[in-house]
């Protein structure tokens, strides 16, 4: 599998203005493999999430952001999704707990409202395209008097 590296106006006017040229042997269209990446510069995977490798649809853990959830209708719940081997964020995956619906951001999380009237576990569930589908278990505890 090869990955894209993101190249800067300067570098692709570069090579679209014929300042790479091919070795000896090789065809004009042919250019070399770019130079190992740092830490700072980002690759996108074939799939289109942003990492150094890229599964076909790679692992998500969908983490709980809110505690305690107490029971009631109308209540808002707060999510984090992030790639399992990577910990990057997922990005526009859709998270659905009892009737609430969210999508996550480029921070990788969602808020969602949902009611969630009687006490006991609930499963909220992550699915996206090109991504594994998650599940966390929401307990849900009975509200104060």
């Amino acid at each position: 599998m090869r990955t894209i590296r993101a190249l800067t106006p300067i570098a692709a006017s570069f090579i679209l203005m014929g300042g790479a040229t091919a070795a000896r042997g090789q065809e004009p269209g042919d250019l070399p493999e770019p130079p190992p990446a740092s830490d700072e510069e980002i690759y996108q995977g074939t799939c289109g999430h942003l990492g150094t490798s890229c599964d076909r649809n790679p692992a998500v853990t969908l983490e709980l952001l809110t505690r305690p959830v107490r029971a009631g209708k109308d209540v808002r719940v707060r999510f984090r999704a992030t790639l399992t081997d990577a910990g990057r964020p997922v990005l526009g995956a859709r998270v659905q707990l009892a009737g609430g619906t969210a999508s996550t951001d480029s921070r990788g999380r969602a808020a969602l409202v949902a009611d969630l009237v009687r006490p006991g576990p609930y499963r909220a569930r992550l699915n996206g395209d090109d991504v594994r589908p998650a599940t966390v278990t929401v307990r849900v505890v009975e509200r104060p008097s």
